[in-house]
Formats: structure tokens, C-alpha cells, sequence
């Protein structure tokens, strides 16, 4: 049983992480995220992002090499020129590849927002 206990420990730690990696990164000017207290104007928001990645790799007009949410996610944050939100294509803000942030941090901000359902 400890390691159920560790596992969501852990798992925790990393939402809380990339809980600080989006309000530092300021996703929150683009993006609104309830949980961050965030109300972005530009970009889709990521209330529900992840049931929002899980419905997207399964569509037709998807563009990307994702196979999972997760993978959809990451992906969104270092190539997002790969796959554009509808509704998005032609923002005056797009968003930026996010390549500088270390494996640790893409690591939790994926989680995070996969708990987004």
C-alpha cells in the first residue's frame, strides 16, 4: 500500500509544481484556468483540458503526432504550430514554444492540466 500513498504523493507534488510553472510562465494572460484564477483573453482555455486533449487526438482535423492526452498536451507546449485550436488559427497572439522550460517543468505542467477534466 505505500506506494499507492507514494504514487499520489508524488503526483500531487508534480500538479502543485506546474501549478507554479503556469502562474510563472503567465499562461494566464492567454489562458483561463479556474484552478490558477486565471481569465485569458487569447488562447483557449484549460478549464477541462484534460478531457479537452483526450477529445482532440481523436478527431479528424487533428494534426499533430499525439497518441495520448498527455503527449497532446506536451506536444501544444513545445511545437504548438503543430495543431492550432479551432477557433485559434488566426490569433494576433499565438502561442509561443514553450522548449526553454526543462523536462521537470513540461513534466508538471502536463500533469496539471491533464487533472483539469
Amino acid at each position: 500500500m505505500p506506494a499507492a500513498s507514494d504514487d499520489s504523493t508524488k503526483l500531487a507534488e508534480q500538479v502543485a509544481a506546474g501549478l507554479r510553472v503556469f502562474r510563472g510562465q503567465y499562461c494566464g494572460v492567454c489562458h483561463v484556468l479556474d484552478t490558477a484564477g486565471t481569465a485569458g483573453t487569447f488562447g483557449p482555455t484549460h478549464n477541462g483540458m484534460g478531457a479537452t486533449a483526450e477529445e482532440r487526438i481523436k478527431q479528424a482535423a487533428f494534426t499533430g503526432q499525439a497518441a495520448t492526452a498527455g503527449e497532446y498536451i506536451l506536444e501544444s507546449l513545445v511545437d504548438p504550430n503543430i495543431y492550432i485550436a479551432p477557433g485559434f488559427e488566426r490569433t494576433r497572439f499565438p502561442m509561443p514554444a514553450y522548449t526553454h522550460l526543462s523536462e521537470e517543468e513540461l513534466n508538471a505542467l502536463v500533469q496539471m492540466l491533464l487533472k483539469e477534466k
